[in-house]
């Protein structure tokens, strides 16, 4: 992996949070320096280290991402379809890594839970219709479907009764 290519990855990561963001990374007396410049804001964040590489991990790690080898491509930068191999991989541009906002992370998973809850109440309305005939709103918790099923079991236990009882006279 190249230094230019792990700087673009950081920078297009920190350009989802702001648009302005520009990475960069320099010698300065032996060392390296890596730095984010977000004009909007007149913010700029710097990070010394002893190789290139190393500084704009740190770099990466201080603004909250984690560079991570490409999940799609494995790292090759380049996608494996049958037995060809195709141009390049599109998740990560072929650089073989992406860098992972964990706040853009966090937003997936709360939309996802958000997603998981409606479909669970979708689901609890189906079964209070099927089991009670009701097609009004559902029960207010899980709690109450169970308690009428239950109950609709009891029912239905003594009516199965009632019938063996009428048809063995």
């Amino acid at each position: 992996m190249s230094t230019d290519t792990l700087r673009l990855a950081i920078e297009t990561a920190l350009r989802r949070r702001d648009a302005t963001a520009v990475v960069c990374v320099e010698a300065v007396a032996s060392r390296y320096l890596a730095s984010v410049a977000n004009p909007s804001d007149a913010v700029s964040v710097g990070v010394l280290g002893d190789t290139a590489l190393d500084t704009l991990r740190n770099l990466a790690r201080g603004m909250g991402l984690r560079v991570e080898t490409c999940p799609a491509c494995g790292g090759r930068g380049r996608r494996l379809c049958d037995r060809e191999t195709e141009d390049g991989c599109d998740e990560c541009e072929c650089a073989g890594i992406v860098v992972v906002d964990p706040a853009a992370e966090v937003e997936q998973l709360l939309a996802s839970r958000d997603d998981a809850a409606d479909a669970f109440d979708r689901l609890v309305a189906r079964v209070w219709r099927a089991a009670t005939g009701d097609t009004h709103e559902g029960p207010a918790s899980v709690e109450a479907l169970l308690a009428a099923v239950e109950g609709l079991r009891a029912d239905l236990a003594d009516t199965r009764a009632a019938l063996r009882a009428h048809l063995h006279c």
